[in-house]
């Protein structure tokens, strides 16, 4: 059977040709002449097996036995390829051309043979395109995982994913004896894209009919107050009897009380309550200083004494109020508090000085500035104090400091809020640099989570347990499983403002949030939350989980004169009473603690009496953090 080697070059399904000697044109004189545009390896010997040779483009041979011809470009077009999810978990899919040029070196045309080739007569473009697809699919993912979805579906990928399929189809170009010679107008779709972008700018548009809307109103507004204004003219001609009259009245008045102006005004007033409060700041103006503040503070005190009434005889109705220790739950070790650049650590189980430190972790000659936050943990048998500072993480002792350094300095005053470790990795949130992790024995730290930190104003709360990284981001909370090594983030949602503070307990999420509402989810259920029936007027500041008299209390702090120690599930609920509102807080089976709003004043109330604080200690600057340390009872 012959072959048509002109065919052959002009058809565009083609790649590669199979002949044999008898195959080729000529009835005595068989010759072969390679077209332009392919190359041929060809074999020669009585059985074919003489050294294989290759011939280029434009050139002839007689020595031949048999070969084969490939195209010196094969273009493959791969359309709606699945493409997976981006890093902010869209699905997309791909569409790209790719360019092969075959290697006109014997072994890689023999590579070509073995691999795909192999007994058949001819390959076509499908052939090569249906071996080439599932590297190239997988390829894509990985490309579209690791990037945004408006970067994706928005900006020019050419440059980027060439460099990309270089380095991911070395394999398989391999085996083809290709190389790859240009990537052609790859682009990438998503319904679920689009369908955000229509929404955004559908909400654009609507905003800007508001705004046509307001400037409407706005230049009514005006009208109506240019007619409003030719009115007050007509109705100031037709009143000027009556300003008579009122003056000759405040003349009157004036006459009366001794020609006092301020007196005679406020005898005007038609309003017996404005009459009444103007009449409270004339006499306050008439006090001295020392007469002022004793009327304040007395007013303060009868105010802060009707609130203590009104909460005692709210506790005398609560479930809670006769709960008795048990001596079976943790109890404090250490209360931690962050002042400047120290950690300061009191036992207010000591009768003797209670409210002196019994160790102090100082950062002074440390290089991350001030301390934002404090937490314990256990690394390589060994007690730690993490602490999160303005410029990254330390791991402190009484006797060493190791230092995190986040790899850039943070436009903003704040610090890392929340520090955790788990298996030789330690992990930090911070409100403007995200979420953060370095190897425990130092070096350079990374960002982690981009996709879903980054764009808002709050990252909070790196927490381990049980081998899954939790942190917030704006409404949500997230969760990585660490162990496994998964990079995708479950997300808990549904909380209706942002997260402010959150713990996992058991088998749920229990989350607060800036409009002071807890919510809880089942940690196999990340999308149905449960709100508590608790709701305060002020952000949740912080909440905490401890265990007193043998129950589990979620102990919440909000800014409030009370700190609340709450458990939904039996309707139980204790108030810690105070003076002065109260911020932060936790708690263990002994004591609960609390920060004062002004930052100087640590409370501890002792677990089962709620009506004051059994001991207050008072720092020199103001408390940033507070963490409660706890060990189990001493047995006898």
């Amino acid at each position: 059977m012959s072959v048509d080697l002109g065919r052959f070059a002009a058809a565009e399904e083609e790649f590669v040709l199979r002949f044999r000697r008898e195959d080729l044109p000529g009835l005595i004189r068989k010759r072969l002449e390679v077209p332009p545009g392919a190359v041929a390896l060809v074999r020669s010997g009585d059985r074919g097996d003489g050294n294989p040779v290759v011939v280029a483009g434009g050139a002839a041979t007689d020595d031949v036995r048999e070969g084969f011809l490939v195209k010196e470009s094969c273009r493959l077009q791969l359309a709606d390829l699945e493409a997976g999810r981006s890093q902010d978990d869209l699905a997309f899919t791909g569409s790209l051309g790719l360019t092969l040029r075959p290697r006109a070196a014997t072994i890689d045309l023999q590579q070509l043979e073995r691999a795909l080739l192999r007994d058949r007569p001819r390959l076509g473009k499908a052939d090569v395109r249906a071996f080439l697809e599932p590297y190239v699919r997988e390829a894509l993912r990985f490309f579209v995982s690791q990037r945004a979805a408006d970067e994706l579906a928005t900006k020019d990928q050419r440059a980027a994913l060439e460099a990309h399929l270089q380095e991911e189809l070395k394999k398989p170009l391999f085996e083809l004896g290709c190389a790859l010679a240009d990537v052609v107008h790859p682009s990438f779709a998503s319904g679920e894209f689009e369908a955000r972008r229509r929404a955004a700018a559908e909400a654009e548009a609507k905003a800007a009919a508001l705004a046509r809307e307001g400037e409407l109103l706005e230049l009514k507004k005006g009208l109506d107050r240019q007619a409003l204004l030719a009115g007050i003219e007509l109705r100031d001609e037709a009143d000027r009897a009556r300003k008579e009259r009122r003056l000759r009245q405040y003349e009157d008045l004036r006459a009366r009380m001794g020609e006092d102006d301020v007196k005679a005004l406020v005898m005007m007033l038609d309003d017996d309550q404005q009459r009444a409060r103007l009449i409270k700041e004339l006499i306050d103006k008439d006090l001295t200083p020392d007469q002022r503040a004793h009327v304040q503070l007395g007013e303060m005190e009868s105010r802060v004494e009707a609130r203590l009434r009104e909460l005692q005889e709210r506790m005398a109705q609560l479930v809670g109020g006769g709960l008795e220790a048990t001596g079976q739950d943790p109890i404090t070790r250490r209360i931690l508090c962050v002042v400047g650049k120290r950690v300061l650590s009191f036992d207010p189980k000591t009768n003797l000085h209670p409210e002196v430190p019994k160790e102090v972790y100082d950062t002074e000659g440390g290089a991350l500035g001030y301390l934002r936050s404090v937490r314990t943990d256990r690394i390589d048998r060994t007690d730690y104090v993490l602490a999160g500072a303005q410029r990254g993480v330390y791991r402190l002792t009484a006797e060493a400091r190791v230092e995190y350094p986040f790899p850039r300095e943070p436009e903003g005053k704040g610090g890392a809020n929340a520090v955790a470790y788990f298996d030789g990795r330690v992990y930090a949130t911070h409100s403007e640099m995200g979420l953060y992790e370095w190897p425990v024995e130092g070096g350079a730290g990374r960002a982690i989570c981009e996709g879903v930190t980054r764009g808002h104003s709050a990252t909070r709360g790196a927490l381990v347990v049980d081998g899954r990284l939790y942190f917030s981001a704006g409404a949500d909370i997230f969760s990585v499983d660490l162990a496994t090594g998964s990079d995708r983030p479950t997300r808990y949602k549904g909380s209706d403002d942002s997260v402010t503070a959150f713990v996992v307990q058991g088998d749920e999420l229990v989350a607060g949030n800036r409009a002071g509402k807890i919510y809880r989810w089942h940690l196999d259920d990340p999308t149905s939350p449960q709100a508590f029936s608790v709701l305060k007027k002020n952000p949740i500041y912080m909440l905490r989980h401890a265990r007193i008299a043998g129950h589990g209390f979620y102990v919440i702090g909000s800014k409030d004169f009370t700190v609340t120690a709450a458990e939904p599930r039996r309707d139980v609920y204790r108030e810690y009473q105070a003076r002065e509102e109260v911020r932060w807080v936790d708690a263990a089976a002994d004591f609960v603690v609390g920060v004062s709003r002004s930052g100087y004043k640590v409370f501890a109330w002792d677990a089962h009496h709620q009506t004051e604080p059994r001991l207050t200690i008072r720092v020199a600057d103001k408390v940033q953090d507070l963490f409660v340390s706890r060990m189990m009872p001493a047995t006898t």
